[in-house]
């Protein structure tokens, strides 16, 4: 199960972490017409209920050992930019419920956007 996190009135901030964003979006609506992705809007999200969504991300970042605090937000306000500034896609074991990959994210020093995971994915499948 995928869940795409986003504000459809913020622009995503000019950033390396959101690369090709329009691109992952078009692929992203054409897989909600699949029924394999849930598309969250969080425009009206306070923080807390940004926060919360965000501890999804810090479980994949713990077990992939990957650094996603500087992507969504600062050390002093972790998760400022989730789902606003910075979309997200996490994707959840069907079975768990369990968050178990995450993006974008840091990786070896170097930003792994969603499009790049889409991308990835794509040629699995093909």
């Amino acid at each position: 199960m995928f869940k795409y996190y986003f504000d459809s009135r913020t622009t995503p901030f000019k950033t390396p972490t959101n690369r090709d964003i329009n691109e992952a979006e078009h692929i992203l609506r054409s897989m909600v017409k699949e029924g394999q992705v849930t598309m969250i809007e969080t425009g009206d999200w306070n923080h807390e209920q940004r926060f919360e969504a965000y501890l999804d991300v810090i479980v994949v970042a713990v077990k992939k050992k990957s650094a996603v605090r500087k992507i969504y937000g600062t050390n002093r306000y972790p998760a400022v930019s989730f789902g606003k500034g910075v979309p997200s896609l996490i994707i959840y074991d069907d079975s768990t419920g369990h968050s178990t990959d995450a993006y974008p994210r840091m990786v070896n020093g170097q930003v792994v956007t969603i499009k790049e995971y889409l991308g990835n994915l794509k040629e699995t499948v093909l």
